[in-house]
């Protein structure tokens, strides 16, 4: 599950997720198996750099790598 957040707050989705992306001006955090407000070890990422993230962290999580 990928919970995209527009604040840490994340009303809508206060819950753990395999991907949140929390956007913080004009800017997005990344962390994986998190809620939104969690500590992130990516942050301050572009749209384009958080996505490249995320398919990162799937690739290598798909190859065990």
């Amino acid at each position: 599950m990928v919970h995209v957040s527009g604040c840490a707050k994340g009303c809508a989705h206060p819950a753990i997720a395999d991907v949140t992306l929390t956007a913080r001006d004009g800017v997005y955090d990344v962390a994986l198996n998190a809620k939104p407000g969690d500590a992130s070890p990516y942050t301050g990422l572009s749209p384009a750099d958080a996505v490249a993230r995320v398919a990162d962290s799937l690739t290598k999580e798909s190859t065990g790598a």
